[in-house]
C-alpha cells in the first residue's frame, strides 16, 4: 500500500496518504486485505525456517558502527514477540504440500507456469517508467520470490545472496507498514468523509430537512447498524428496530450517530439501551465455538429443522480447524483396495498414543468408526469430493484425504460457511461473533440447562441466550 500517493496541496515537497484511492482500490475489497495478511505470513515463516542463517549472515558494509547496529536489528526481529507468537500459524503452515500432485508432468507443469508468473511480472516492472517505482516494485518481487525459493527448496539447495536478503527483509517491513497503516487509512477516509461537513444539528429537524445530497447522520448510523450486524454484535430482530428508527429519523439516534460515528460497538450498545428488543426467543440449540465440529453440529441440526445460535469469540469463524493442512484422517469403501481397515486405524492411533495394539479405548473407537460416515458425510453433504489421499508419519496406510486444491482445513470451513448461509439469510441460524460465553444456566430445581449468559467483546454487554440445550463445540 502507498502511504504517500499524492502530493500536499499545500507544498510541492511533500506527499502524503489518499485514502480516497485506498479504500476505492483495497479497503472495499476485503479479498485483497486477506492476500496482504497472508504474504505477511508467508514472508515470516520464511524467516522463521531460516532463522539459524540469518544470524550468521555477514552483514558487515565496512561503515563503523552500522555493522553492529544492523546485526542487532536482525537478532531483536527474530527475538521479536510477533516470531513467537505466529508460531501456531508456522505449525500449520505446511509448505511441503503445494507442488505435491501425483502425476509428475503435472507437477513439473505446475511448477513451469509458477516460475513464468514471476518472470511475467518482473517484465511488466520493466514497462514503469518511475525509476524509483521500478525499483521497489522489483525489489518487493525479489523478496517474495525469496521467501517461496526458502519455502519450497530443500535446505541444502538453499543459496541467498545479499540481494536476496535485503529484499526479504525490505520486503516484510513494507508488508508491516501496510498492514499497520490499514486502520489509520480508513480512519482518514471517514474523517474526511464524515467529518467537518459543515452540517447542522439534527435535533428538532424533520425529514424534509435533512439534506439527502450530502453524508448525514442517517448515514452514519447505518453504516455503524451495518458493521456491528457483520460482526454478530446485533441479532435480526434488533437490526431491524435500529433500521427502523433510523429511516423515521428519530432524533436521539441520530444525535448518538454523530456521537459515536468511529465506534459502531458504542453506538449500538446505546442505541439499544433507548430502543430494547423484547423478546423471550428461544432456540433450539446453543452451539458454542464456531469451528470445524461447531459449524459441523449447526449444520447437522438445521437440516433437521432446528433454529440454532452459534455463538464465537473470535471475530471469524473457523477456529484452528481453518488452519489445518494436512487432511482428514479416515476409512472409506476404496480403503479395502488399500488392505485398509477401521481395525488397521484403531490399531495405528493405539501405538502412536503409546498404548498397546490391543487396548479398547472408546475415544478412539469413536474416532476411528465413526471416520466412515465422517468422510460419507463431507462427500454427499457437503459435496468435497476429497481425491486426494496420503500416507503420513503414524498411519501405515494412506488414509489421509484432502481437496484438490487449497489447504483442507480452509477449504473445509469455506464449504461449511457457504452452506450455512441460506439458513442464516432466513433467519433460522444466528451467529453469535466475538462473543464469549462465561458460563451455563440451568433451573435451580431440576438442573436443566436453560441457556447461557455471554459478554461481547466489543461493548463489553452482558446478555442471555434460552435454550434447553447447548453444544459445547
Amino acid at each position: 500500500i502507498s502511504l504517500y500517493f499524492e502530493k500536499n496541496s499545500k507544498s510541492d515537497d511533500e506527499w502524503e496518504a489518499n485514502p480516497e484511492r485506498f479504500v476505492q482500490v483495497v479497503g472495499s475489497h476485503p479479498e485483497r486485505i486477506d492476500n496482504l495478511h497472508f504474504a505477511f505470513v508467508v514472508l515470516l515463516r520464511a524467516v522463521k525456517k531460516i532463522t539459524p542463517f540469518l544470524r550468521n549472515f555477514d552483514y558487515s558494509m565496512g561503515i563503523q558502527g552500522e555493522d553492529e547496529k544492523a546485526h542487532l536489528l536482525v537478532n531483536r526481529l527474530l527475538d521479536s514477540q510477533i516470531m513467537k507468537s505466529c508460531q501456531p500459524v508456522f505449525d500449520a503452515f505446511d509448505e511441503s504440500l503445494l507442488f505435491q500432485e501425483q502425476h509428475v508432468p503435472t507437477l513439473h507443469s505446475l511448477k513451469r507456469n509458477f516460475k513464468q508468473i514471476f518472470q511475467d511480472i518482473a517484465k511488466i516492472f520493466n514497462c514503469v517508467k518511475c525509476q524509483r517505482c521500478r525499483l521497489h516494485g522489483k525489489m518487493q518481487l525479489l523478496g517474495i520470490g525469496t521467501a517461496l525459493r526458502v519455502l519450497l527448496l530443500p535446505e541444502d539447495l538453499i543459496d541467498l545472496s545479499r540481494d536476496d536478503i535485503v529484499a526479504l527483509f525490505n520486503t516484510l517491513g513494507k508488508l508491516s507498514e501496510s498492514l499497520e497503516a490499514i486502520p489509520n487509512l480508513i480512519s482518514l477516509y471517514w474523517e474526511r468523509k464524515l467529518g467537518d461537513t459543515g452540517e447542522p444539528s439534527m435535533i428538532g429537524m424533520n425529514s424534509a430537512e435533512v439534506n439527502l445530497d450530502s453524508i448525514s447522520p442517517n448515514e452514519i448510523a447505518l453504516k455503524n447498524i451495518r458493521e456491528a450486524s457483520k460482526v454478530g454484535l446485533l441479532s435480526e430482530e434488533q437490526e431491524d428496530v435500529l433500521v427502523d428508527a433510523v429511516l423515521d429519523y428519530n432524533q436521539e439516534l441520530l444525535l448518538l450517530a454523530k456521537s459515536y460515528e468511529f465506534d459502531y460497538a458504542k453506538f449500538v450498545r446505546h442505541g439499544l439501551r433507548r430502543f430494547p428488543v423484547m423478546s423471550d426467543e428461544q432456540y433450539s440449540a446453543i452451539i458454542v465455538g464456531g469451528g470445524l465440529s461447531g459449524l459441523t453440529a449447526a449444520l447437522t441440526l438445521l437440516d433437521r429443522g432446528a433454529k440454532v445460535v452459534l455463538v464465537d469469540k473470535e471475530s471469524f469463524l473457523g477456529g484452528n480447524s481453518a488452519r489445518a493442512s494436512s487432511g482428514i484422517n479416515g476409512i472409506d469403501d476404496e480403503s479395502v483396495i488399500r488392505n485398509d481397515s477401521v481395525e488397521e486405524f484403531t490399531r495405528d492411533v493405539l501405538v502412536g498414543g503409546g498404548r498397546s495394539p490391543n487396548d479398547k479405548n472408546a475415544l478412539v473407537e469413536t474416532l476411528t468408526e465413526g471416520s466412515v460416515d465422517a468422510l460419507q458425510w463431507l462427500r454427499n453433504r457437503c459435496g468435497m469430493p476429497l481425491e486426494h489421499i496420503g500416507q503420513l508419519g503414524g498411519h501405515s496406510h494412506p488414509r489421509t484425504h484432502r481437496p484438490s486444491k487449497g489447504l483442507a482445513g480452509a477449504e473445509l470451513i469455506s464449504t461449511l460457511l457457504s452452506l450455512l448461509e441460506p439458513y442464516e439469510s432466513k433467519g433460522q441460524l444466528v451467529l453469535r461473533k466475538k462473543t464469549k460465553v462465561v458460563r451455563i444456566l440451568r433451573n435451580s430445581d431440576s438442573n436443566q440447562t436453560t441457556g447461557v449468559e455471554c459478554e461481547s467483546s466489543d461493548s463489553d454487554e452482558i446478555f442471555t441466550l434460552h435454550s434447553r440445550h447447548v453444544v459445547l463445540a
